[in-house]
């Protein structure tokens, strides 16, 4: 009888899954870091209110929480942007109060390319509008009025 030996507990199978892991998880916190540490500017912001005014508030409302004047005649409600979630982060092994379904990518990734009920803005707003959109969006669900 052929003895098979369990790939899984290879020494070197191990060490290698666990060197990327550990290299995931500094990436995504440098990442993370990155996106805490940016600040944008008073005219991306500007004009990334005038942008949610014209394309956001009517579902999202003026204070961004899903409550705007067209919410209530949708299927679905409107992602509310203020509200945090509990969520683990690898940095420390613990549960955070934050917004980690709202990252500056995921913002962005919503605004251009939308979702069953929201409609894609990547046809209609030019990239640095997009980016601007995000900044006020990002920026503001962090505020806390």
């Amino acid at each position: 009888m052929k003895f098979q030996k369990n790939i899984f507990s290879s020494p070197g199978l191990i060490l290698l899954l666990t060197s990327l892991f550990l290299a995931g998880c500094y990436a995504t916190t440098n990442l993370h870091n990155e996106q805490l540490n940016y600040v944008p500017g008073q005219e991306s912001l500007s004009r990334g209110h005038d942008l949610y005014q014209d394309y956001c508030q009517e579902c999202h409302g003026s204070d961004l929480t899903g409550s705007g004047p067209r919410a209530s005649t949708l299927e679905e409600k409107p992602a509310n942007l203020k509200e945090k979630s509990l969520h683990f982060t690898f940095t420390a092994i613990k549960g955070v109060i934050d917004y980690p379904h709202y990252s500056r990518e995921t913002i962005e990734d919503k605004v251009q390319f939308g979702n069953d009920i929201m409609p894609p803005l990547k046809d209609i707003l030019s990239d640095e509008d997009i980016r601007n959109l995000t900044d006020y969006i990002s920026t503001e669900i962090r505020s806390d009025s």
